[in-house]
């Protein structure tokens, strides 16, 4: 009697069948084995756990007491210079900031530089009057000053404790980072730059450079010169781009007032005439080109 051939739904459902059999059979070696060693297997694999817990919190804790270091480090790094600063200055004091203002005093409290002035107007005002007047006349001195605004960096603060020259308070007013940076890059800050850079050109950089006027268009800073020893001919043009834009980054990436700028938001530009009026270029200086050259400090 001949065998009855399968048909082809009968092998699709066997081949449907034959994985989930293979798998069953593998789940239950695997609870066979557990049910056989199951103190030997669940000690081993506990072990394992904790040794590779352990591992991490070790690398954890390495990583963790190093970045304590480093801060510790920073920190009295930056104490190192509160106190030098302070230092400095004290054997200049009091000492008269306008005709208005002595600084009479300066302290390091905690992270605080705390200045004391004398304020002595022809008519004692109120405190509101400070905050709308002296802070705008000094936040640009206090904010771009290089050795106090790397402090402000650094989570100091600045604190101005006004007194009348008759010892009553006449208000306080703190410069902390969040400051700075608010009133650098609030709008019209570039004009009011170039309308100050103005009042003192042509100004003579240097025996090749004079600087002839400062534009400001949005956000950009144009410094504009003239050069006396180039032509913008074939050949001046040459060595104009062949030397200047090394030289320049270099030089301004590590200048205060450019570090200031681009703090800002404002993008100082350099333009070159020579003597006949006849351009050689213009370079842009962005953070981007500073810390390509290791100033990093130029970033907020």
């Amino acid at each position: 009697m001949s065998a009855t051939p399968e048909s082809s739904p009968q092998r699709s459902r066997r081949a449907i069948a034959l994985p989930w059999l293979l798998l069953a059979f593998i789940l239950l070696s695997i609870a066979a084995y557990g049910l056989k060693h199951p103190t030997e297997h669940w000690v081993r694999e506990l072990r394992h756990a904790l040794h590779a817990l352990s591992h991490d919190d070790a690398a954890l804790s390495a990583r963790q007491a190093q970045w304590q270091a480093e801060q510790r480090a920073r920190e009295a790094v930056h104490r190192a210079e509160a106190e030098a600063f302070v230092a400095a200055l004290q054997p200049h004091l009091p000492t008269r900031k306008d005709d208005e203002t002595l600084f009479n005093a300066l302290r390091l409290i905690d992270h605080t530089l705390d200045f004391e002035l004398i304020y002595t107007p022809t008519t004692h005002t109120v405190p509101e009057h400070i905050r709308a007047t002296l802070v705008d006349r000094y936040v640009e001195s206090v904010c771009t000053h290089p050795p106090l605004r790397a402090l402000i960096d650094a989570q100091y603060l600045v604190r101005y404790r006004y007194l009348f020259d008759d010892g009553r308070e006449a208000g306080h007013y703190t410069f902390n980072r969040d400051l700075c940076v608010r009133l650098e890059r609030a709008p019209g800050r570039a004009q009011r730059i170039a309308a100050q850079a103005n009042t003192a050109v042509p100004h003579q950089i240097d025996t090749a450079t004079t600087l002839t006027q400062v534009e400001a268009k949005g956000r950009e800073l144009i410094f504009h010169y003239i050069v006396h020893t180039l032509d913008a001919d074939a050949a001046g043009l040459a060595l104009f781009k062949a030397r200047i834009p090394q030289l320049i980054p270099t030089q301004t990436c590590f200048d205060p007032a450019v570090q200031a700028h681009l703090r800002s938001l404002i993008t100082p530009v350099f333009a070159y005439l020579d003597t006949q009026g006849r351009p050689f270029g213009q370079l842009r200086i962005d953070s981007h080109t500073c810390v390509a050259l290791g100033a990093s400090q130029v970033l907020p």
